[in-house]
């Protein structure tokens, strides 16, 4: 009978705090890795994070098929205010990011999406794409080996086929770290060490 209670309790404990839902921030040397899906292929970006502060910098790479690596430093006024977001990186370079965010979205960004459902955002250089609030949800995330439930928003410009631009964003201002990704191909954070 003891047995049995006790089992019931560790089931309990570990139900309950998998429900919770939890916010963290991403720091020097965490691991992010995406699931991403492409016409066809199917690898990993790994992102590895070299500074956060007053400017985001990380090195990245894809597994095969692709094999590719680069950098990216996006300043901390993009963080800050930025409307624009880009979705693709090219290899062997470093992508510098003055006005535009890339895997995170600026913290104005996410607060007119909470305050409005809506807004109005260049994303891959094509300007005026209205996007709004479809929902605030929950995802699950790995979280330093383990899961983690996080509020995320999706947001999406409801267009149909390859003129749908989706994505989903944890729901916090310290850490808007783009979670799914829609456009055309798929992303999905699966991972962060």
């Amino acid at each position: 009978m003891k047995f049995i209670f006790v089992i019931s309790f560790i089931l309990c404990s570990v139900f309950a705090s998998a429900q919770e839902i939890s916010t963290f921030k991403i720091s020097k040397g965490d691991i992010l890795i995406y699931d991403v899906r492409n016409k066809g292929d199917l690898y990993y970006y790994r992102i590895m994070v070299q500074e956060v502060g007053s400017k985001t910098v990380y090195d990245w790479e894809m597994d095969e098929p692709k094999n590719k690596k680069g950098s990216v430093e996006i300043k901390g006024k993009a963080m800050s205010s930025s409307m624009k977001m880009v979705t693709k990186v090219k290899p062997d370079n470093h992508l510098l990011l003055e006005d535009a965010t890339i895997v995170w979205i600026s913290k104005t960004l996410l607060k007119t999406l909470n305050n409005t459902l809506q807004a109005e955002m260049e994303i891959d250089g094509v300007p005026n794409n209205k996007m709004t609030v479809l929902q605030k949800t929950t995802q699950t995330i790995i979280y330093k080996g383990t899961p983690t439930r996080v509020e995320v928003l999706d947001v999406s410009n409801q267009l149909k086929f390859f003129d749908l631009r989706q994505f989903w964003v944890m729901n916090n201002p310290d850490n808007p770290l783009i979670t799914k990704l829609n456009m055309g191909f798929t992303v999905e954070l699966i991972e962060i060490r």
